[in-house]
């Protein structure tokens, strides 16, 4: 058996840090904190970059594919999965990221089943027009355990984040 000896994948949601980032063969970013030269320096250390998306909150000012409910941890407006517009938006940010230097997508809030479970179907297409965008790129997902099998078939993994802990805001 091997020993690992290097951590597999790092989650930073900062910018900077080049040379800690470095230290990991895959990393995780969002991509308005990272220039194309910054990617393509941590991809000639060996870093395969993912750029983050979220599938079913947005960050962003009011539109008309957003929910009134809001996340209460990270403030973000829940949004209707299927609303072309949405589809439309995501799709663009992945195809912005790729076209930037990453090596690939993380998709993130794919957990939908037990609050909206008729967004399931159009989460699974969103995720399927993703996968059409990246070609043979890496796809890792967060959970949507909803959506397994189906999800295996598009995705190279998927991550259970905040398994035994929740983020709260707290110092």
């Amino acid at each position: 058996m091997a020993i690992m000896t290097q951590p597999p994948i790092c989650f930073y949601y900062g910018d900077g840090r080049l040379d800690e980032l470095a230290a990991y063969p895959r990393v995780v970013l969002q991509p308005e904190f990272y220039t194309p030269a910054e990617l393509a320096q941590l991809a000639d250390k060996g870093v395969q970059t993912l750029g983050y998306l979220s599938l079913s909150e947005d960050q962003g000012p009011p539109a008309p594919w957003q929910r009134t409910e809001r996340n209460p941890d990270w403030g973000g407006a829940f949004v209707h999965v299927g609303h072309p517009l949405w589809v439309e938006h995501v799709v663009g940010q992945a195809r912005d990221a790729l076209a930037a230097g990453f090596a690939g997508l993380f998709m993130d809030t794919l957990n939908v089943e037990l609050t909206w479970p008729e967004d399931v179907p159009h989460l699974l297409t969103l995720v399927a027009a993703i996968r059409a965008e990246s070609g043979s790129r890496y796809l890792l997902a967060n959970r949507g355990f909803g959506m397994l099998p189906q999800l295996a078939e598009l995705v190279a993994g998927v991550v259970v984040g905040s398994f035994s802990a929740r983020w709260t805001g707290e110092g």
